[in-house]
């Protein structure tokens, strides 16, 4: 067992599923088959699982109960974030592996900037609790925070595989609206597996709701590509810097306030 093993297996307990393409674009191994022969030697040693999802899909590997307690004598500082999965219906695997991907690009993201990745967990766990967003029903997929020059930056993740009605996308940005002027929320990443119509519409809805100056809708290719990139500029150097309706400026004790937008004037790091 070298270093690049442990690593492995504590990318696969923070991920719940992954495959050999993640790996991969983790940095850990140079191109999809190094990383499948290296998991397949952790799947003999019965330090990960491998689940099979059809001929035409790639396997999905996950940390075994017998990985997790290597990992819990090895590096007892991250045991308490590893988990072991939970079953996945075949139906819901896009979804789960996009989930990884942001994952993967928060953390290269962080690298190219200079501002590490802290942590990316559930938008639905105790660090959303403590956020309060249960309370506006909002629930993201993923909650990531990254440790910058003018303190921490947690961005909420939402990932969108085209299943859901731009409704309903609509209603989630009237319930996350109050977590974008309050401080809750620094900005919202929202990844689309979708077409150019698809992520088009949900820019749309964005705007509408008044938050195109605090949500990027950014193409699952885009997030997928290596080396890293940073955010694209704003076609036009922006969005409206509406106001959501009733905005508070919570923020005004902060200095982050003007007579424009709460929104227009929130730090940059999430939005630029």
């Amino acid at each position: 067992m070298g270093e690049r093993d442990y690593d492995l297996l504590e990318l696969s307990g923070l991920s719940s599923y992954l495959t050999a393409d993640h790996l991969a674009r983790s940095g850990l191994f140079p191109n999809p088959d190094r990383a499948r022969r290296r998991a397949r030697a952790l799947f003999d040693a019965e330090l990960l699982n491998v689940t099979l999802v059809g001929s035409a899909r790639a396997s999905l590997y996950s940390l075994s109960r017998k990985g997790l307690a290597l990992l819990a004598r090895e590096r007892p500082g991250v045991a308490a974030s590893l988990h072991l999965p939970g079953p996945v219906r075949l139906s819901a695997v896009p979804h789960r592996l996009a989930i990884v991907d942001a994952r993967l690009f928060c953390s290269a993201l962080g690298q190219l900037r200079g501002s590490p990745l802290a942590r990316y967990a559930s938008g639905g766990g105790e660090w959303a609790r403590s956020l309060g967003l249960p309370d506006l029903g909002v629930a993201p997929d993923a909650l990531a925070e990254f440790t910058t020059p003018d303190g921490p930056v947690v961005i909420a993740i939402e990932v969108d595989c085209g299943t859901e009605s731009l409704p309903v996308i609509k209603a989630k940005m009237t319930r996350v609206a109050p977590a974008a002027t309050d401080g809750r929320l620094d900005a919202l990443w929202y990844v689309a597996d979708a077409g150019p119509a698809r992520a088009a519409g949900i820019e749309r809805v964005v705007a509408d709701a008044g938050l195109d100056l605090w949500a990027r809708v950014l193409p699952l290719a885009f997030v997928n590509e290596r080396p890293v990139r940073d955010l694209p500029e704003r076609a036009g150097g922006g969005g409206s810097g509406r106001r959501p309706e009733n905005a508070s400026p919570t923020r005004a004790q902060n200095g982050l306030e003007s007579s424009e937008s709460v929104i227009e004037t929130r730090p940059r790091w999430g939005q630029r």
